[in-house]
């Protein structure tokens, strides 16, 4: 029978420790106190992610609210969506990140609850090393294993007995405690509460008692406040006196509980990590699965972390098992959505999402960002439906407004993120798609997005992440407004942010995401400077973009997604000095180091890119064939138009793109004296134009 009791916390009782306690490695004494048409060869044009950029007769978008936040909440020459070019990676620029608490549905004993400037509260480990998993004991007795007549043989019988249901409590006054309660189930001892007669430094009783080489992990109440510690491979917990103002703890201990190893302290402590030291959380994660293999939430924040770190496959698998275990919690479903849509799984993602919704009618938080995941959902894949996004977007920010006030850390946090994510979602919306007098719209969506991410800084704990996390979104969005703006402001904030967050970063899978989405957040400035043709801007961001890709893991160098990004980047660098400065030597420079890159087979997670991966082919050829390397551009232009025959066939792209590569090979194989062959192409050539033009 598996038992947790509640402690009480609020007493404080004066006397000295002298006794013992086995910590699971030994004893320890207890402490005392304290281009153009004809016969030329032209550059792929854009395909745009399947859509046209030209502006439609639709009115004008829609902005924001005027006013701040509650202030209680705190190359081919077209764009690339990097978002979407690197879905396998999970590295999704809509991620959102998360301050020191993890701000799920239900409220983390983590959350220190604090809401000054102050840095949040946190534990103050020792360097870990391994840590085995030994219960402690008290006097011989050790809760999970002692029986009934073991301790009345040790410690005779209690001084008083009480009952709780079927749980009995066997108090004794041991010298030189207040009290110990004993809590008994099945004839076993479950549980153990020493009462302390002084109050002593949390850190310091860690240490005399073996247990500094232990990550603790606050424990906290739905309201944020610090209840106590809890060293998870020890089963042992203190309870702290309570502090005189709210929101701040003594860290001063008046009582120690003891309990079995269970997988509650693992699982508090991972999401306590989770954003910080996600390696360790993982590490806590496996050891909940091993003490509770049905534990769903224990699947839910697996599938949390491992997405955090890129690795969708595995997180998806977690992510399935958590709503599988416990189908009636949107919480879960919600985030294998989001899994879902990383993979470009478009349809069983919106499926999932409106199923978290329909679970989380009393759960509002929850709904408004199953309502903000399906507006990403509908501006992504080939087909975006960018007003029906912007409706999602809507309702998600009237959703969560009210709830940016809540009295519950976690409530209130998970409100203001997605009045962060539900704004970036329309600026990016906005800035891709068919709207008139986006450059004047996107910015103020941008800024509404920066002054809540600011506001969670500011009042909720949130990290420096926050600030990266709006400057790369911005770059994106800024992407889609094909050079009409100046990026010079997002782009050196995501530098910044971006670079601090990699040399402050201790666990190395986060270094690795971070590098990760700096890179792809400096690609975008490349090519939002390749528009406004500021070709000197463009190439140092490129060369940043490059530098920084390359601190990547090993691992995540072996993917298809890093490969491919640090082709474009590649690409786009030598487009730089093919059409903006016309040396086509130089850029053949660059895409002899995309090529190989370039050519690896696409995932079918990729395919919604194999137009513009195509176009970029196309367009590498050209140069190739201006220095005289006629049969290496004919070959690249055959391989880019296969690829855009393919995005055709399976209707991610119009017809009418294949007008380019059939032209270019027309005019490629007439100088190559093979009339027959640029006789074909330049009938195939026309037939594509003809669909344009219908």
């Amino acid at each position: 029978m598996s038992v947790r009791r509640l402690w009480l916390v609020g007493q404080c009782i004066v006397l000295v420790w002298t006794g013992w306690i086995d910590w699971g490695a030994g004893r320890y004494p207890a402490f005392a106190s304290e281009g153009s048409s004809g016969n030329s060869v032209q550059a792929a044009q854009p395909s745009a992610g399947g859509s046209s950029q030209t502006e439609t007769s639709e009115p004008g978008v829609p902005v924001p609210e005027q006013g701040s936040p509650n202030s209680r909440e705190k190359v081919s020459s077209g764009p690339d969506r990097a978002d979407q070019t690197a879905k396998a990676e999970g590295s999704s620029e809509r991620a959102q990140p998360t301050p020191a608490t993890s701000g799920s549905e239900n409220p983390s004993p983590s959350v220190s609850g604090q809401t000054s400037k102050e840095s949040p509260l946190e534990p103050e480990p020792e360097p870990e090393d391994h840590v085995s998993i030994e219960p402690a004991s008290f006097n011989g007795i050790t809760p999970g294993q002692s029986t009934r007549q073991k301790l009345q043989s040790l410690w005779g019988q209690p001084k008083e007995v009480r009952r709780q249901g079927e749980i009995e409590i066997h108090l004794y006054s041991i010298e030189p405690f207040q009290r110990i309660e004993v809590a008994l189930a099945d004839q076993k001892v479950a549980s153990m509460i020493i009462w302390l007669q002084e109050a002593f430094p949390a850190h310091q009783g860690a240490q005399q008692l073996g247990l500094g080489r232990i990550r603790p992990v606050f424990i906290s109440n739905e309201l944020g406040e610090i209840l106590g510690q809890g060293y998870p491979e020890r089963g042992v917990i203190f309870g702290f006196e309570p502090a005189q103002q709210p929101g701040k703890t003594t860290q001063k201990v008046i009582q120690i509980i003891l309990e079995p190893i269970g997988p509650e302290l693992f699982l508090l402590r991972a999401e306590t990590y989770l954003d910080t030291h996600p390696s360790l959380s993982l590490a806590d994660l496996e050891q909940v699965v091993r003490l509770a293999p049905n534990h769903a939430r224990g699947y839910w924040l697996q599938a949390k972390a491992l997405g955090a770190v890129g690795q969708i496959g595995k997180a998806l698998e977690a992510g399935a098992k958590a709503a599988r275990l416990d189908p009636s919690n949107g919480q879960y479903r919600l985030t294998y959505a989001q899994l879902l849509g990383e993979l470009g799984r478009w349809e069983e993602a919106r499926r999932e999402a409106h199923q978290a919704i329909e679970l989380s009618q009393r759960r509002p938080h929850v709904k408004a960002q199953a309502l903000c995941l399906l507006g990403d959902l509908a501006s992504a894949g080939p087909k975006p439906d960018w007003k029906q996004a912007l409706d999602y977007y809507a309702e998600a920010i009237k959703t969560a407004e009210p709830l940016g006030s809540s009295p519950h850390p976690a409530v209130r946090l998970a409100a203001k993120n997605t009045l962060v994510e539900a704004h970036l979602g329309a600026a990016h919306t906005i800035a891709w798609g068919l709207f008139k007098q986006k450059e004047v719209a996107v910015p103020k969506w941008l800024d509404r997005a920066s002054a809540f991410a600011e506001e969670i800084i500011a009042n909720e704990g949130g990290s420096e992440a926050y600030r990266f996390h709006v400057a790369a979104r911005a770059l994106s969005a800024y992407v889609g407004l094909q050079g009409k703006l100046d990026p010079s402001d997002w782009a050196e904030k995501a530098l910044q942010s971006g670079q601090q967050g990699l040399r402050t970063a201790e666990d190395a899978q986060l270094k690795d995401q971070i590098a990760w989405k700096l890179g792809t957040a400096l690609y975008d400035a490349l090519q939002v400077y390749q528009f406004r043709g500021e070709s000197s801007k463009a190439l140092q961001y490129g060369e940043l973009a490059r530098q920084t890709l390359q601190q990547c893991s090993p691992q995540r160098q072996q993917s298809f997604a890093y490969n491919y990004l640090l082709g474009r980047v590649y690409f786009r660098l030598g487009a730089i000095h093919a059409v903006g400065r016309q040396d086509h030597q130089a850029a053949i420079r660059w895409y002899e180091k995309a090529v190989p890159l370039l050519s690896l087979p696409v995932p079918e997670e990729g395919f919604s890119e194999l137009a513009r991966h195509g176009e970029t082919f196309v367009s590498m050829g050209v140069s190739y064939w201006e220095v005289g390397q006629r049969e290496r551009a004919l070959d690249l232009t055959q391989r880019g138009l296969a690829l855009m025959e393919q995005a055709v066939r399976s209707g991610l792209a119009d017809r009418s793109i294949l007008a380019v590569p059939y032209g270019n090979l027309a005019v490629m194989h007439q100088a190559l004296g093979r009339s027959a062959e640029a006789r074909r192409f330049a009938e195939l050539a026309a037939q594509s134009k003809s669909t344009a033009q219908r």
